[in-house]
């Protein structure tokens, strides 16, 4: 999300959390955008423009917060992992929630080009370990190599990392020359 925050500041934070609550509303857990008038509602719940939603929800797909191949090809947003952080909550239910595969029927498209996973029972608890993601990025990581020191001691990365955001992108190279002078 640290892309989507970065290139549509405040804008992009709250589509995308407001996108999560209609997804949780939603039946089935999608949003079907190819209705004009959909699109028209959910910009107006978003408080963007048409062109403005499309381009963040654009983006969401790009780094696969929804399914890219959904939202490109059928104008619909879904998210695997929206879904799959909620599965748990149907486990004691009567309706199950609908698997991919019976998300493409609903919709009436075919998954060619999306290579689908298929199990039998999506609703299997399993086991794994989380590798936790860095929140960094590459352009931060070389900010962190340049950041100023104190008394040969860094300063925190935390710290580092807020300072490095208050810096507009096209001054960081700037800064980076800088701090290695």
């Amino acid at each position: 999300m640290f892309f989507i925050q970065r290139k549509h500041g405040n804008d992009g934070y709250s589509t995308w959390f407001r996108i999560l609550e209609e997804l949780g509303k939603a039946n089935h857990h999608f949003i079907d955008l190819r209705d004009e008038t959909n699109i028209l509602y959910l910009s107006s719940q978003l408080y963007l423009s048409e062109e403005k939603a499309v381009q963040i929800i654009d983006d969401l797909a790009k780094i696969h917060a929804i399914d890219p191949y959904l939202w490109n090809e059928n104008r619909v947003i879904y998210s695997k992992k929206f879904c799959e952080s909620i599965a748990d909550a149907y486990n004691k239910r009567t309706n199950k929630l609908l698997p991919y595969e019976g998300l493409l029927r609903v919709l009436g498209v075919s998954g060619t080009g999306n290579p689908v996973n298929s199990v039998n029972n999506p609703h299997t608890k399993v086991k794994y370990s989380k590798v936790k993601k860095s929140i960094y990025t590459r352009a931060f990581d070389r900010f962190w190599e340049t950041y100023p020191r104190r008394r040969g001691k860094k300063v925190g990365k935390k710290k580092a990392f807020d300072q490095f955001q208050k810096i507009p992108e096209d001054e960081l190279e700037r800064v980076i020359r800088n701090a290695r002078n």
